[in-house]
């Protein structure tokens, strides 16, 4: 399993998350960019804040960025050196990863 890190943006200040994500070691670019995508959307819509028609992701672009007009969503690989700070309420995201894994 590849172990990511997804930071979600609504366009609005204090909005932002940093959510764990496991994919399978095989996952396509597609496939990643999808989940985000949802991932981005969903976040956005806890908040209130709608996504437009013209919002999409771009399968093509292979930055693992995906965005709308106020909607963000990107995935890097888990360095626990580097993200661990930004998981909300302290701690490490190893414990969002084991939750994960019940799943597979």
């Amino acid at each position: 399993m590849k172990r990511y890190i997804v930071t979600l943006e609504t366009g609005y200040a204090g909005m932002d998350a940093h959510e764990a994500l496991l994919m399978p070691d095989d996952h396509t670019e597609d496939e990643l960019s999808q989940v985000v995508w949802d991932m981005a959307v969903d976040h956005a819509s806890s908040y209130g804040v709608e996504v437009g028609d013209s919002d999409s992701f771009d399968p093509d672009d292979n930055d693992n960025e995906y965005s709308g007009e106020n909607v963000a969503g990107f995935a890097e690989l888990y360095d626990p050196k580097k993200h661990d700070g930004l998981r909300c309420g302290g701690g490490s995201f190893e414990e969002d990863f084991a939750a994960q894994m019940k799943w597979f």
